[in-house]
């Protein structure tokens, strides 16, 4: 396929002659943009209150798909009492499905050498890594020390 664009549609008879699809945006934007975060502290997940994290107000491109958050968002971290401790992922995940990009934690297999889960890439699901949190066994709050950032910047031309 040949595409050039943005341009104004004209009106033939009362139909445009021009459509884009948002797969033709995303096209466009992912050949200038990589997958990642925007900004230096965008999206960046802290310890919250109790059992939770907090995703710091920024921005993001999945597959030329834009996010932004304009304020803090809480995300629940799941009770561990499995007797192991348990790391869980952060991530932004594009659904095709839902038609949306939002945070959420995906909860690791709690073990005696506990591993972070991998982020999933679908063609219905596409998730970029933001964080890893460390969920002791019999935890009741997450503590800053329990968070590795793990996010990657997006690069653009």
């Amino acid at each position: 396929m040949e595409i050039s664009f943005p341009f104004d549609a004209h009106d033939l008879g009362g139909v445009p002659d021009r459509r884009y699809s948002s797969a033709d945006v995303a096209a466009v934007a992912r050949l200038l943009f990589s997958n990642g975060v925007l900004g230096t502290n965008g999206l960046k997940i802290t310890a919250g209150t109790g059992l939770a994290v907090e995703a710091a107000p920024g921005g993001a491109v999945i597959d030329g798909r834009f996010y932004a958050l304009d304020a803090a968002k809480t995300l629940p971290i799941e009770p561990n009492a499995s007797g192991n401790d348990r790391i869980d992922a952060v991530v932004l995940r594009l659904d095709h499905a839902a038609r949306a990009i939002y945070p959420t934690v995906i909860a690791g297999t709690p073990a005696a050498q506990p591993e972070r889960p991998s982020p999933l890439c679908t063609d219905a699901v596409h998730d970029i890594l933001l964080a890893a949190v460390l969920v002791p066994n019999a935890c009741e709050s997450i503590d800053a020390g329990y968070v590795t950032a793990l996010a990657t910047p997006a690069a653009g031309i």
